[in-house]
């Protein structure tokens, strides 16, 4: 859908939030660049698509918030981000899922906060990060079980 190669924001709001509509093929963003490339997308939706990137290689950063990722049927892999990538308080339905990695090693001081999400059907994995992460930090999500609804997840956490 998008070549990036440079910076691309795509914020909507609470109440109308920015919506990609992928037909069921569409990587959403293919990130491939000398290292400058940044997305930073909040408040958006992104449903029905193969992938929301295909290969982030070089990304400066990634700030995904606030979104909603719909029947994402692939794998979307994150390579050699250069500063600190937010993956924070967006809801996965029927998506595939992240694998991480980062190429620059012990050299690089990014770090990839993947915090306060919530996951239900996923099709495998939420997240899988490569053997060679030395900045990681504390992975946080939710699954929402098959019968429950947002509410009775809200009430299960409470009381746990």
């Amino acid at each position: 859908m998008f070549l990036v190669d440079g910076v691309i924001h795509a914020q909507g709001v609470v109440n109308e939030k920015i919506i990609f509509e992928g037909n069921g093929t569409s990587n959403f963003f293919n990130v491939w660049s000398s290292g400058n490339s940044s997305l930073y997308l909040e408040n958006c939706v992104f449903k029905d698509g193969d992938r929301l990137w295909s290969i982030a290689n070089g990304v400066e950063q990634l700030i995904l918030r606030h979104s909603e990722l719909i029947n994402i049927t692939n794998i979307s892999t994150l390579y050699h981000w250069k500063k600190a990538c937010f993956i924070e308080y967006n809801i996965f339905i029927d998506t595939a899922g992240f694998t991480i990695y980062n190429w620059f090693g012990e050299d690089s001081d990014a770090t990839v906060y993947i915090r306060h999400n919530l996951v239900k059907s996923n099709r495998d994995f939420f997240v899988r990060c490569a053997p060679n992460i030395h900045n990681q930090e504390t992975v946080s999500y939710t699954h929402l079980r098959a019968h429950e609804t947002v509410l009775d997840l809200v009430c299960r956490l409470l009381l746990e």
